[in-house]
């Protein structure tokens, strides 16, 4: 008799990640991956689920799936400005053996570095281009990328320009600028402006200008990078009863 097929929906995320040896077993990739595209769906993935699926990808190289990478990766963006990246940068696999594989990923970490650096205009540029178009409509990753322009924008500056304003969020530039001429501006940037305390007022020459009231907490976190986060990466997961459970599996 044949045993009914089990579902996904069986295998609760944490009960997988709680049992020590399941997520060193490969067998687990499938359902791992599984609720990593659910969570994905729903606006965002678990770290503890992403970081798993990748610490897999380095115990089993030839498991490795480059879209998946790619995908733990842009949740890095939706986390913004949280700090994840440079954790995943250090065990994503980011060399495989098909060029246009190797690429997804290698476009995603370049992605992050125009992030790192605050070249945000760049980084929109790159998002519409067509070959990122699945990461620009990952949901959450509008919204993560403008958040983060604003926490940076609030520790830098007391006031920018409208339409610098709207070129760094990647909104309607155009509308922008007959806003300033018509003395309107559009209701997303209005809203959005308001939703964070901050003020559109009148400036010199007819133009408009953004005035952001300072946040009196602490500094939004930057964003680690790969050295800055590799000692606690080797601290956190190579733990000796962790190293101890995996040579024990591959032994077996």
């Amino acid at each position: 008799m044949t045993e009914p097929a089990v579902s996904v929906e069986q295998f609760p995320v944490e009960d997988l990640l709680n049992i020590h040896q399941m997520i060193y077993l490969p067998s687990t990739l499938d359902l791992l991956v599984n609720h990593l595209e659910r969570g994905i769906a729903a606006g965002g993935a678990s770290p503890d689920l992403c970081s798993a699926v990748l610490r897999l990808y380095l115990l089993y190289p030839q498991c490795a799936n480059a879209e998946v990478v790619r995908k733990i990766l842009v949740q890095t963006i939706v986390a913004l400005p949280e700090n994840q990246f440079g954790y995943y940068a250090c065990i994503a696999p980011s060399h495989f053996p098909n060029p246009e594989d190797e690429k997804k990923v290698q476009d995603v970490l370049t992605l992050q570095e125009l992030l790192e650096s605050c070249d945000f205009k760049a980084a929109w540029a790159m998002l519409r281009e067509p070959e990122m178009a699945d990461v620009l409509h990952t949901p959450g990753v509008v919204e993560a990328l403008r958040r983060y322009v604003c926490e940076v924008l609030q520790q830098t500056f007391s006031t920018i320009s409208l339409s610098d304003f709207c070129q760094l969020l990647n909104l309607n530039a155009a509308a922008a600028a007959a806003a300033a001429a018509a003395a309107a501006a559009d209701d997303k940037v209005e809203k959005l402006v308001k939703a964070r305390g901050w003020t559109i007022e009148d400036a010199a020459a007819g133009q408009k200008i953004v005035r952001i009231v300072p946040r009196e907490t602490d500094a939004p976190k930057a964003l680690a990078t790969r050295a800055s986060v590799a000692h606690k990466t080797v601290e956190k997961y190579l733990s000796v009863e962790g190293l101890r459970q995996c040579l024990a599996l591959l032994e077996s």
